[in-house]
């Protein structure tokens, strides 16, 4: 009864796989070092020390004991840096006594960008893996500034093997997808990583259980390593390598009675047919019972049998566990065969790069969250490390789930499922409860202090509170999304109104959110580094004693408040969110949020991203969804994204806990049918002028020398800050007395035809479609706009050669022959920017656009710059042609629209009303 009791709480508790591989571990770590996360025997309760000491359920074993593998320099173990008194074969040393490490800082670029530090093993023979140990020896801080995540690979191809990188002292960017190598799975640095002590000196370690065993002769532990060499001349601090490295799994077996196919796929969300095996009997053989662990499935309910055909039924399938399961076969003469189904929540075919995630009744939300991304840590503030403290510590008693208990699984009687519950509890007006909010939510960076019983060190109660669902980072990028990439994002939430949401600061329960950043005061002109700082869009919750769902978005500019809903009207409501975005500078999302149980709909519906839209404010129709180096003040500069950035979708409870009411209360929702998909990748901009080129253009006949100078500044005579994507420079510029271009800032371009206009062409890099062209300003004395296209598809690179090409005036022609007016004759500021949208009334097919502008007041003479234009940006859209003769007929109680097919139409948005 005991071990039964054991294996069910180990089953039943979040810990799932993690416990049994932790304790799997403690054979292989020496018994004098202080271990952070290792349980104290003599703490632990009778029931919990035995299940210590029972046979791994999977059979596995230490593939590197030494009894089973000696290793050998190049001939079964090849890294790419080694130090010539660490040398690779002490990646498997124990116990402090030894390290393998790299031969010096070389290794990094020196430019922030990534290079790899690889170990590779060739074990002899294919074996199955499901688990892997390692130590860093160095800090964890160190380990998270000089490393982003460490991947493991693998292949059975010996050509793969040998490619494989050799020692040096240089840097490595070896290809591991090209060269034939699976990615296995893989863990971030940041946060997650638990430490022993060996003579003082804190290293840090990781486990790293695969949910999906592998079968594989080669193996590459990869380190990505990030952080310039000239910054790491202390060795000590950019040492990086491996020591305890331990791998554990099993020969793989060829059974007898053989099963076909003996392993198979189930897709938890779009499978629709149930899995069978077909079992290859020998004479007078039968199949007597299928097992599974210590339960015996029962016929005709888990399972039927026609002929020597065995189906898994529907019902079975939808409460296993995501990973591999294993069943074994018992037959009535001969051994038993083993038929393995990987069980995912990602789909199959077109949604190959889509995973649904759904609660299931008796497996914990951390393996169905955790196994779906592809992460250990599925939740932000409720990490492993901290999870599997709590039940070594705590072992049976009910303090142990104090982590794991703030994302449940529960029924739901509406949707008639389980359902994820996400649960922050509160501190207390007073701080009364602060023994009930230690237990993991401020834990994220903490470490559960074994004196206390619970986690120091993380976010001060004080600060903020934080359980969210979210991807991780791995080489596979399919649910986190980078520049160019088309996302949904669909869920179900059941948001209770109440109390619980009294306070005054921040309430977050959806974000996309940045990940890494440019690494402070490393580019021209300094940045902060703040970029993956503020969401680029939240979910949040507002007011107190009236409460509001709103959806914001964080723009260049500030926050901007895209959709409000009381949150009374759908308190207690299942409602179905599902949002679209590109990915992008210049972007677009959409989201659509059905109350299920009144029917009523809520939409922001952007992107109408090609009509007129006002300089600031929510009704701007592109959205920056993207995130470039930042300096003070959530100023984008014009440099490009550091090379690690991805964004990634955030569920649960983020709150302040800054005293007062903040995070005083409980706090709940519930979440459904949670679905990442990745729509498509390297889509280009809605602004087609974005990173393009432009060239200023034009007689500079009448410019001043300062003009002269901004045309002479470089090959695009500076017009080539119109396309970097910064849209507005901050800063006001005083310019009736400039002596120096650096004056007017590094954002603008300068016209220079004479007192008060200015041209410049634009370069698409190829003909394209475009129907619209916005102007962005450094005041507001602009007067008007000409457009015009040209017929020559040719490359072309110099204000030489555009002012010899042939350029014809678009057709449309307002006042004064401008494409575009603005109605002002004799005046404007400079002490505001300007914003102009300009239709071209139908679409054009060219490369090069050329844009002539012209204030309206202003002057030159001297050290006056009033007059000549300056602009820091210029867009360029492709807007869908509104239906021509639309009319709308009555049929009995319907309405029917009509209109003339046209395909320049499609995508025209038409609101009913």
């Amino acid at each position: 009864m005991l071990k039964q009791h054991v294996q069910k709480k180990i089953l039943s508790s979040a810990l799932s796989f993690a416990l049994a591989f932790s304790f799997i571990n403690l054979s292989v770590l020496p018994s004098s070092m202080v271990h952070a996360d290792t349980p104290d025997i003599n703490k632990l309760n009778s029931s919990v020390t035995d299940s210590v000491y029972l046979p791994p359920a999977t059979g596995s074993v230490n593939l590197l004991d030494p009894s089973r593998f000696t290793p050998q320099s190049g001939v079964n173990l090849k890294v790419s840096s080694e130090a010539s008194d660490h040398p690779s074969v002490d990646a498997l040393r124990t116990g402090g006594s030894g390290y393998w490490r790299i031969s010096s800082s070389n290794v990094y670029l020196s430019n922030y960008s990534p290079s790899q530090l690889t170990l590779t093993l060739d074990l002899g023979a294919p074996k199955t893996i499901d688990k892997l140990y390692l130590e860093i020896p160095n800090t964890i801080a160190n380990i998270q500034s000089n490393a982003t995540r460490f991947e493991v690979y693998y292949t059975n191809d010996p050509n793969s093997w040998a490619s494989a990188p050799t020692a040096s002292d240089s840097v490595n960017n070896y290809n591991w997808k090209a060269n034939g190598w699976t990615l296995a799975g893989g863990t971030e640095t940041e946060g997650l990583w638990s430490y022993v002590t060996y003579n003082g000196q804190q290293w840090g370690y990781d486990t790293k259980t695969f949910l999906f065993p592998f079968t594989a002769r080669y193996v590459m532990i990869n380190t990505v390593l990030v952080g310039p060499s000239d910054k790491r001349a202390n060795d000590t601090s950019s040492m990086m390598g491996i020591s305890g490295l331990a791998i554990y799994g099993k020969d793989s077996v060829a059974y007898t009675t053989a099963l076909v196919p003996a392993k198979d796929t189930y897709s938890t969300w779009d499978q629709v047919a149930p899995k069978s095996t077909t079992i290859n009997l020998a004479n007078g053989q039968a199949l007597t019972s299928i097992t599974k662990g210590d339960t015996t499935l029962r016929p005709n309910i888990d399972y039927s049998v026609t002929g020597s055909t065995v189906t898994f039924t529907l019902p079975y399938l939808a409460k296993l566990p995501l990973g591999t399961n294993e069943f074994i076969f018992h037959f009535n003469s001969g051994n038993p065969s083993i038929f393995a189904l990987d069980v995912t929540a990602r789909g199959y075919g077109e949604n190959y790069k889509t995973i649904k995630m759904n609660a299931i009744e008796g497996v914990s939300p951390y393996n169905i969250l955790g196994g779906a991304m592809g992460t250990d840590e599925p939740v932000e503030g409720v990490t492993k490390r901290i999870r599997d403290a709590y039940h070594e510590f705590y072992g049976d008693q009910p303090k142990a789930t104090a982590a794991d208990d703030h994302i449940k699984s529960v029924w739901d009687s509406t949707l008639q499922k389980n359902v994820f519950k996400v649960i922050a509890n509160g501190r207390g007006l007073n701080n009364e409860f602060l023994d009930k909010v230690r237990d993991g939510e401020y834990g994220h960076k903490g470490v559960f202090d074994r004196n206390l019983g619970y986690v120091v060190d993380g976010a001060a109660v004080t600060d903020r509170q934080r359980i969210e669902i979210r991807p991780s980072e791995d080489s596979n990028s399919d649910f986190v999304a980078y520049e160019g990439d088309l996302v949904s994002y669909d869920w179900l939430w059941n948001i209770p109104d109440g109390n619980q949401w009294n306070q005054s600061n921040f309430r977050h329960i959806f974000q996309l959110k940045a990940v890494n950043r440019q690494a402070p005061d490393t580019l021209p002109g300094g940045n902060n580094g703040g970029e993956n700082g503020a969401y680029i869009m939240a979910m949040s919750i507002s007011g107190t004693n009236s409460r509001d769902l709103v959806v914001n978005h964080n723009r260049y500019d500030g926050d901007k408040t895209m959709m409000r809903i009381p949150l009374k009207e759908i308190d207690g409501h299942w409602i179905k969110v599902e949002l679209k975005a590109l990915i992008s500078d210049s972007g677009w999302f959409t989201i659509k949020i059905t109350d299920t149980t009144t029917g009523k709909v809520y939409t922001y519906d952007s992107p109408d991203v090609y009509q007129v839209f006002t300089n600031k404010g929510a009704s701007d129709g592109t959205k920056d969804l993207w995130r470039r180096p930042e300096r003070i003040g959530g100023f984008e500069t014009e440099y490009p994204a550091a090379f690690d950035q991805y964004l990634r979708p955030k569920w649960g409870i983020y709150r302040s806990s800054a005293n007062g009411t903040n995070s005083a209360y409980d706090a709940s929702l519930q979440l459904a049918d949670i679905t990442i998909s990745k729509v498509a990748s390297g889509l280009s901009s809605v602004n087609l002028a974005l990173n393009k080129k432009a060239y200023n253009v034009g007689p500079t006949a009448g410019a001043n020398p300062l003009q002269i100078q901004s045309a002479m500044a470089n090959e695009f005579g500076n017009a080539n800050k119109l396309v970097s994507g910064v849209l507005e420079d901050p800063t006001k510029w005083n310019v009736t007395n400039v002596t120096s271009l650096d004056q007017i800032g590094n954002y603008s371009w300068l016209g220079t035809e004479g007192e008060k206009r200015g041209s410049f062409v634009l370069d698409l890099g190829q003909a394209m479609d475009f129907s619209q062209i916005r102007l962005f300003a450094k005041s507001t004395r602009l007067k008007g706009a000409t457009v015009y296209v040209s017929d020559d598809f040719g490359n072309h690179t110099s204000a030489a050669d555009f002012d010899a090409m042939t350029f014809k005036q678009v057709d449309r022609q307002i006042d004064q022959g401008y494409t575009y007016a603005t109605g002002n004759n004799n005046g404007g500021i400079d002490s505001e920017d300007g914003s102009y949208p300009i239709n071209l009334g139908k679409t054009y097919h060219s490369r090069y656009i050329k844009v002539t502008v012209e204030n309206a007041s202003g002057g030159n003479s001297g050290t006056d710059l009033t007059g000549p234009p300056r602009l820091t940006q210029v867009q360029v859209y492709n807007a869908p042609r509104p239906p021509q003769n639309l009319s709308i007929e009555s049929s009995g109680s319907a309405k029917i629209m009509k209109w003339d097919s046209n395909d320049l139409s499609e995508c025209y948005t038409v609101d009913g009303g």
